[in-house]
């Protein structure tokens, strides 16, 4: 006898990935935070916040403002 995963099989509330690709793509394009981004795309703040965070976007306090480069990340404590 094997213990089983706790992850669920399918996700059916996650944001779908053609939305998570335009929010991507916005980023990528111009240096707006996820309020900004939300509003041109007619979501959620926390939506897009949570996106950005799963791909693991720079935040824009973290990234150089000339350059879009990342410049100070936080130190991750394991």
């Amino acid at each position: 006898m094997t213990d089983r995963s706790s992850r669920p099989h399918f996700s059916p509330r996650q944001t779908p990935t053609q939305t998570e690709r335009r929010i991507i793509k916005v980023r990528v394009l111009r240096p707006w935070g996820p309020a900004r981004i939300a509003y041109l795309l007619g979501l959620s703040p926390a939506t897009v916040h949570r996106v950005l965070s799963r791909y693991r976007i720079a935040r824009l306090s973290h990234l150089d403002r000339t350059t879009g480069r990342v410049t100070n990340l936080p130190e991750q404590h394991t």
